[in-house]
């Protein structure tokens, strides 16, 4: 049951990103967070697919802050690709989203233990 329960915490981890870009779409008329939460995704995905290719058991904590800092990277490049100039906003959404991914990753991790 435990294991069930982390596996659900860690699919709300990953719709959250897409929730608030989608809510901001749909108040603000804006997608750039819809995007931003896409990029995320995908840097979370590489730094996932890396860190098991080349180890399979590598440790939690480094596949949580790779995919922390992929996901937050690729995030703030592309709403700075997109046009939007506020630096501090930028990166607090990146970060929120960085941060969405790492829990997830360690919460995806404990329930396969």
């Amino acid at each position: 049951m435990q294991k069930r329960t982390l596996y659900s915490a860690s699919l709300l981890f990953v719709v959250a990103p897409f929730a608030f870009g989608l809510v901001r779409a749909f108040t603000a008329g804006d997608t750039r967070m819809v995007t931003m939460a896409a990029a995320s995704l995908f840097g979370a995905a590489l730094a996932d697919y890396g860190l098991r290719r080349r180890s399979p058991r590598s440790a939690l904590g480094t596949r949580a802050l790779v995919a922390f800092l992929a996901s937050a990277a690729l995030a703030g490049a592309t709403a700075y690709v997109l046009g939007a100039r506020s630096a501090p906003g930028i990166w607090m959404v990146a970060v929120v989203f960085g941060l969405c991914w790492a829990a997830r990753s360690v919460l995806s991790e404990l329930s396969r233990r």
